[in-house]
């Protein structure tokens, strides 16, 4: 499959992320196919088997249409809406016999849907990459969130009020532990991910925004 750069499918799932949203945009997709790159890479050194094309596909249009109203769409969450969208564009590409398979890995994408294969961990996992990165980023990925919903449902949010609505999104997420390659677990046997999450979180609350 070509780079996300020059796959007719890729260019395809841009043009349905709007360059307005502060963080559910292009950009994001792109952040989140590199992260995905480096975990399919510690998964192929511990020669655990991964459709990449699923993940791909799946990274690609995991939060199409994002700006829309998905329950004036009629459809019960954004991963379901991004989902339609995929099912009818994967046709169009000759990606028909990907759709069950793209439909369950933008799934993964909803904390609430449980991980069965190895493509939805790792679409899970690079989605929330930036959770567990550096804290500059991981302001700087929150604050954009901040400002995305601020335009989205027109309130404004005192810094406390943002910090617990962050502190039960992410505890929401840290709930199921993914587990994939030795390189998810520090020498004591914990995950990376989730300690990284953790302190970022903590620092977090500790300053004022």
């Amino acid at each position: 499959m070509p780079s996300i750069e020059q796959s007719p499918i890729f260019q395809a799932a841009k043009k349905y992320y709007d360059p307005r949203l502060p963080y559910h945009n292009w950009d994001h997709v792109l952040q989140t196919y590199a992260a995905s790159r480096k975990i399919i890479k510690n998964c192929q050194s511990e020669n655990i088997e991964v459709d990449e094309v699923v993940v791909d596909l799946s990274i690609a249009f995991h939060d199409a249409d994002y700006i829309k109203d998905h329950l004036i769409l009629g459809f019960s969450t954004k991963e379901a809406l991004s989902v339609s969208i995929a099912e009818k564009e994967l046709p169009k590409y000759n990606f028909e016999s990907y759709i069950t398979k793209v439909k369950q890995g933008i799934m993964a994408t909803d904390p609430t849907t449980p991980l069965i294969t190895i493509e939805q961990k790792i679409i899970r996992a690079s989605d929330l990459a930036g959770l567990a990165g550096n804290y500059k980023n991981f302001k700087k990925n929150n604050l954009l969130l901040k400002q995305e919903a601020e335009m989205r449902t027109g309130n404004k949010f005192t810094g406390d009020e943002w910090k617990m609505l962050t502190n039960n999104i992410i505890v929401n997420f840290l709930s199921q532990n993914i587990q994939l390659t030795k390189h998810y677990f520090d020498k004591n046997g914990n995950s990376t991910f989730q300690v990284n999450a953790r302190r970022n979180l903590k620092t977090f609350f500790a300053e004022i925004i």
